[in-house]
């Protein structure tokens, strides 16, 4: 029977495994960002971070990867978390990336939530990043408009439950004061020892953002919106099309008149007048068609597809790995 706690040895060669593994997996995505794999490639940075979390370019690359794919709250997710992994300042590079994510989070449908509070660095987990895992406390996040549900938890800690209404752009800021365990730690299950918690509800107390709940689900991401401009655009412009439509008709009516006046002289000019207001009649009818549909068909579908921005880059290096970034304009 092997014994491997305490093997330091062991744990080292086992360490220097994980970040070996870990930077190959970083160097395939580096390659499949490349090729516009971008979900192939978000796939390998995460299997590198779970290897080797403790390297702040696998983070950035996720983030990077998830901004390629129009994920934004996500990038912004691990954007954040790359600046914290990198003992809470920004990687070369990273900062510009993130911005420009914040900016456009911050013109979109979302509620920008922090959450802070006692005791400090608790691990928070939002239901909308269930499946992202927990971040430390103070975090700042992007939520599309829905509720959602938020625990708080902490070694020696009662945990905390609250609710979070994100229904406009107006910030909210979270704030949580948990229940120390009765018997001085936390029995694993989000139970204190007693197997009561310390008010009955949530083990802890929530200020600022709504009552203490038991579960929420969480609504989809909010459709954006540009893509009705693009239907207004198309209805405009099947108007102006009846406009000259009706005025092609007054035309052809003046040229009855004019066909039947000896007097009359540009019959000619007439007709090609009257012509030239019904090709464009029927040109933006076509074209508004085409664009309520275009317009509908995108906001209906959403698609994330994303072919401009930022392309994802990592190489290995002896300490674990180096992100890299380029734009694509």
């Amino acid at each position: 029977m092997v014994v491997l706690s305490g093997n330091s040895s062991y744990a080292e060669r086992q360490s220097d495994s994980d970040r070996q593994q870990a930077a190959a997996l970083a160097a395939e995505g580096e390659q499949l960002g490349q090729d516009k794999r971008f979900d192939a490639a978000l796939a390998k940075f995460k299997q590198a971070a779970e290897l080797d979390p403790d390297t702040p370019a696998y983070l950035c690359n996720i983030g990077n990867a998830y901004y390629a794919l129009a994920s934004y709250p996500r990038a912004h997710l691990y954007l954040l978390r790359c600046k914290g992994a990198n003992d809470d300042q920004w990687p070369d590079g990273v900062r510009p990336v993130f911005d420009y994510v914040e900016g456009l989070l911050s013109k979109q449908d979302y509620t920008p939530v922090t959450i802070d509070g006692t005791p400090k660095h608790a691990m928070v987990n939002i239901s909308f990043f269930s499946d992202e895992g927990p971040s430390q406390a103070p975090v700042t996040v992007y939520l599309p408009f829905a509720r959602y549900e938020v625990t708080v938890k902490a070694d020696g800690y009662q945990p905390g439950i609250v609710a979070i209404n994100a229904r406009d752009r107006n910030p909210i800021m979270q704030t949580y004061v948990l229940t120390e365990a009765v018997g001085g730690g936390d029995t694993g299950d989000g139970m204190p020892p007693d197997g009561k918690r310390g008010d009955g509800t949530s083990g802890g107390t929530f200020e600022a953002g709504g009552d203490l709940v038991g579960g929420v689900k969480t609504a989809s991401p909010a459709r954006k919106k540009w893509p009705l401009l693009v239907v207004g655009g198309g209805v405009v412009a099947a108007g102006v099309g009846f406009w000259s439509f009706a005025n092609a008709k007054d035309t052809q009516d003046g040229l009855f008149t004019c066909s039947e006046d000896p007097s009359c002289t540009n019959f000619d000019d007439r007709e090609s007048k009257m012509q030239r207001q019904e090709i464009i009649a029927y040109s933006l009818w076509g074209v508004g068609a085409a664009a309520v549909g275009t317009g509908l068909f995108l906001y209906l579908t959403q698609s994330t597809s994303a072919d401009n921005g930022v392309a994802v880059s990592a190489a290995p290096t002896k300490d674990g790995g180096m992100v890299m970034f380029s734009w694509n304009k």
